[in-house]
Parts: C-alpha cells; sequence; structure tokens
C-alpha cells in the first residue's frame, strides 16, 4: 500500500550476483607436540581455570550491583502483545510513508507517499499521493473489504486485476498484477504499538525481481 515501479522499468535481463563464502578455522592444541609439551600446556589450562574459579565468588555480585529496581522491573515485564493487522483500522485517517525504491541498472530514488484512508460499512477506500524521486507527484486509490478467515479483497487504480490480502498476525500480504506484466508481492509487518508498520515490496517481470521497495509507514495523529 505504498509507491511502486510502472511500467517503465521493462524488461531488464538477469542480473545474478553470486555471493562470496569465507570459511574460518580455528586451531587447538597441535597434534604434533611432545608428551612434555602437552603436559606444560596442560597445566597452564588448569592453572588459568583454578584462578577463574577463585574469581568467581567475587564477579558474581556484578551483575546484582548493575540491577536497579528500574532495570529489574524492565526485563521482567511481559513482551507487547502482537497486534493483529486491521487493514481498515490502521489505514483509517493520514497516513505518512517514507522509504527507498531500487530498480535493476538504476538507483535507488526516495519515495514519499501521503496517504488518507475512509472507512464506510467495511469497506476501506484509501487515497494516495506518491513522490517518487524527481518525478511528478502521481495519485492512486485502493479500496479494501474482508472476505472472512483473514482473507481481503480489493482493488487499485493502477494495477491491471484485482488485489488479494491475507492477514497472519501482524502481516499483512498482498499480491496483485500491474501493467506492463509485472507482478508485485507486498508484505506489511504491524509494529507492536500499531502506530507504524514495514512494508517491503517486491517486482517481478518473468519471474525476474526487477526492483524492490523498503518503506515505514506512519498513522499521523
Amino acid at each position: 500500500m505504498s509507491g511502486y515501479i510502472d511500467a517503465h522499468a521493462g524488461a531488464p535481463g538477469p542480473r545474478i550476483a553470486a555471493p562470496v563464502a569465507a570459511l574460518q578455522r580455528t586451531g587447538g592444541l597441535g597434534s604434533g607436540a611432545s608428551g612434555a609439551s602437552r603436559q606444560r600446556q596442560c597445566g597452564s589450562v588448569t592453572n588459568a581455570f583454578a584462578e577463574r574459579y577463585d574469581a568467581m565468588p567475587r564477579l558474581l555480585f556484578v551483575p546484582i550491583i548493575l540491577l536497579t529496581p528500574a532495570a529489574l522491573a524492565a526485563r521482567l515485564a511481559p513482551p507487547m502483545p502482537t497486534p493483529i493487522f486491521d487493514p481498515a483500522r490502521f489505514f483509517a485517517g493520514a497516513t505518512h510513508g517514507s522509504g527507498s525504491l531500487k530498480v535493476v541498472v538504476s538507483k535507488r530514488v526516495q519515495v514519499e507517499v501521503e496517504g488518507h484512508g475512509q472507512v464506510d460499512g467495511n469497506v476501506l477506500t484509501l487515497d494516495q499521493t506518491v513522490r517518487e524521486g524527481s518525478e511528478p507527484p502521481s495519485t492512486r486509490r485502493w479500496t479494501f473489504r474482508p472476505l472472512g478467515s483473514g482473507r481481503y479483497a480489493g482493488t487499485l487504480s493502477d494495477a491491471a486485476g484485482p488485489v488479494a490480502g491475507d492477514v497472519t498476525g501482524n502481516r499483512l500480504h498482498l499480491h496483485f498484477r500491474m501493467k506492463g506484466g509485472i507482478v508485485a508481492d507486498q508484505l506489511l509487518d504491524l509494529a507492536p504499538d500499531g502506530q507504524s508498520a514495514h512494508n517491503l515490496m517486491s517486482f517481478r517481470k518473468f519471474g525476474i525481481v526487477v526492483a524492490r521497495l523498503d518503506e515505514t509507514i506512519r498513522r499521523v495523529p
């Protein structure tokens, strides 16, 4: 539910980057050491362990001293419950999105999105103004309605077909086709406080990723 590329992305050829894996090996006691050498090494290890063991009673008091009542309460406090992503609740009213879009063979560009959502019955209508780099602002409209069991059906003014959505916990997954044969997949993860969401979008053509969007969307008081 944010800014994305248009059909001008084209059909670039695949650019496959192969990551280089590095293996690091650490050695222990050399297998070729003599018996006397091994005894000296074992004796050194035993002495070092004894010194650390003698120091343990004193070191055990350090964490207890450093944990103040406030810090202890913070550690014992239960984690915030994970909210369920409700599109109508999150996008109703004003929202602001800020992120970056990376299209293959192009520089990363800044994306800013202003949204205003209205709920009529069980239908969410979201109007957005998108500013993508130095391009003129564009507008688009989304509509969403729940189907039950965490599934949603929607429309998008720039899409080439319906929008399908499903909610699992705090994640909203959207899938739709765009003009120019581009397929969009969108994952929105709602923050524990319910006031922001992390948006990751990927755009594929002929099965190849041609662009990615990374954005944070926040509700505006």
